[in-house]
């Protein structure tokens, strides 16, 4: 009777570790049906030309043909102050707010 028993322990062992491996699959399974479901609406989001002018302009700075891109940057603020003078007193050496600089540039142009 031991004998039986033993000979019936190694195949329900084999089959408890199919089950489980069978489970382990169906679940990594579903996790990638979603993850599938997630990138095709990604790819469908993504056909609309609306969708990719944004990102195209802001991350790339592309334009379209015939569009003249203006790029406005701030004066660097790590310049080394000269010496001897002060921005924070009247008459300092302050520097112009970037509405300034780009006044003076068209400043010319006014009649």
């Amino acid at each position: 009777m031991a004998l039986i028993g033993a000979m019936a322990l190694t195949p329900w062992a084999s089959l408890t570790a199919a089950t489980d491996r069978v489970d382990a699959l169906e679940a990594e399974q579903a996790e990638l049906d979603a993850a599938v479901e997630e990138l095709q609406a990604e790819a469908d989001r993504l056909q609309d030309p609306l969708e990719l002018e944004g990102p195209a302009r802001e991350d790339l700075g592309l334009s379209r043909p015939g569009e003249i891109p203006y790029i406005i940057t701030n004066p660097p603020s790590d310049r080394p102050e000269p010496a001897g003078a002060s921005a924070d007193g009247p008459g300092g050496n302050e520097e112009p707010s970037v509405w300034q600089q780009v006044g003076s540039w068209f400043a010319d142009l006014l009649p």
